[in-house]
């Protein structure tokens, strides 16, 4: 690997496999309820049925266990690296939730487990070396465990205690509506992706307490601690280091949200708006420090931001949401110092085709002043100022348990060396429901 190259620069700020996202055990597919026995092939909500009544039945027992699998081509068509190349790579999700109240009646209690099954290489590392991830699904290929919690609620639900293995973007900082795209960035957005150490997110957890509480229906609040260094994707290979160490300094996330219209119909225009922030209390020393081989011992990391979406237009089964996000971090010891995206969906809008959504979106990651200086200071070149990703992509349902989803990305300045030329990036991803 050429010192100075985009995949060096890529490795060096550790986000070759950690830009991707997760959100939930369900990200790129429906929530999927029980699947009634009569339905048909084509019609019904997973590929498998509902196994001969048997599937009904575990639903009907608290227990739920819907796999889904996605599958991707992805191909750089100029620019970036390494010259074109093609790649393949897939996720298999084995979510399982169990409904403890109907279990065993321990009334208000959850259970939560998923495994991935991570196969394939990345045109990240391959080929672009870009920031964050072409691909939210790219990771170190293995099996691995991801989250793995017990959850409690109380005050009539209102509330709710979280406790296990959790992964920070399953809860905070993700809008929904950008949940469309694959690039990562949409997903676990360079402020946290880039700025701290191997934090717990796509595909890795972390041993963590997440707090939530919802006095109002059009307010939220919630807080959560993890252990502050979740460990490399091929250190811990498969998620089941637990390890809990001093060192690593704690990793909190705080948020607040507001809902204008809890029970938006489809003729409402609803909006959600959410205000976060990270503080991870391990001692960074800055990037000055770093140039000059100072003994100064640092301080604690932290970042804030902001995300608003809104309805825009709805009728009969058309609409358009729209997303903006935005936040920061200081620079003179982070990666990233401001961060942008915005984006919007478009629900419906071919005749024929109800459930299909069409999406464009556009990130920046602004490169802060010291890192940019600790560069020039270390490699014979100064940083583009910022990293920019453009997608479009449609995803088209065509059976209730099957979507097949073209994409085109166009990221600018990869990594911000000046020396690696805009790249073209053309997919298809596919997710099936089974």
């Amino acid at each position: 690997m050429r010192s100075g190259s985009c995949l060096d620069m890529t490795s060096k700020i550790n986000l070759a496999t950690t830009g991707a996202c997760l959100i939930g055990s369900l990200t790129w597919a429906q929530e999927i309820p029980k699947t009634a026995p009569d339905q048909s092939f084509w019609k019904r909500d997973t590929l498998t049925g509902d196994w001969g009544g048997f599937r009904t039945h575990l639903a009907d027992l608290g227990i739920n266990f819907n796999p889904v699998y996605t599958g991707e081509v992805m191909s750089e068509a100029a620019g970036g690296h390494a010259g074109n190349r093609t790649i393949y790579d897939h996720n298999l999700n084995l979510p399982l939730t169990v409904d403890l109240e109907k279990a065993i009646g321990w009334r208000g209690a959850t259970f939560h487990a998923n495994a991935f099954w991570l196969a394939g290489r990345s045109l990240t590392d391959d080929c672009i070396g870009d920031l964050a991830n072409i691909s939210n699904i790219s990771a170190y290929p293995t099996w691995r465990l991801n989250e793995l919690w017990l959850e409690q609620t109380f005050w009539d639900k209102k509330a709710s205690i979280k406790i296990g293995s959790l992964a920070t973007d399953a809860d905070f900082f993700v809008p929904e509506t950008s949940a469309l795209f694959i690039n990562s960035s949409f997903g676990c957005f360079s402020l946290v992706a880039a700025n701290l150490p191997n934090p717990p997110i796509y595909p890795v957890a972390a041993p963590g307490v997440r707090f939530w509480v919802q006095p109002d229906p059009h307010l939220y609040f919630q807080a959560a601690i993890y252990d502050g260094d979740s460990g490399a994707q091929d250190v811990n290979k498969h998620g089941t280091d637990f390890n809990l160490a001093q060192n690593d300094g704690a990793l909190i996330f705080t948020e607040i949200g507001y809902d204008l219209h809890p029970e938006a119909d489809d003729k409402t225009l609803d909006g959600r708006f959410k205000i976060g922030s990270f503080i991870h209390t391990k001692h960074v020393p800055t990037w000055q420090t770093q140039i000059t081989d100072g003994t100064d011992p640092g301080a604690i990391n932290f970042g804030i931001y902001g995300i608003a979406e809104h309805d825009f237009y709805k009728h009969d089964t058309r609409k358009i949401t729209g997303f903006v996000r935005g936040g920061g971090a200081p620079g003179d010891r982070n990666v990233i110092s401001w961060y942008f995206d915005t984006g919007l969906n478009f629900t419906g809008w071919l005749p024929g085709r109800a459930d299909d959504v069409a999406g464009i979106a556009f990130a920046r990651s602004t490169f802060s002043r010291g890192y940019s200086d600790y560069v020039a200071a270390t490699e014979p070149f100064k940083l583009s100022g910022a990293e920019m990703v453009i997608e479009a992509t449609y995803r088209a349902q065509i059976t209730p348990w099957w979507t097949v989803q073209p994409d085109v990305q166009v990221i600018i300045a990869p990594a911000g060396d000046p020396k690696c030329d805009t790249a073209l990036v053309i997919g298809i991803r596919t997710a099936i429901n089974f």
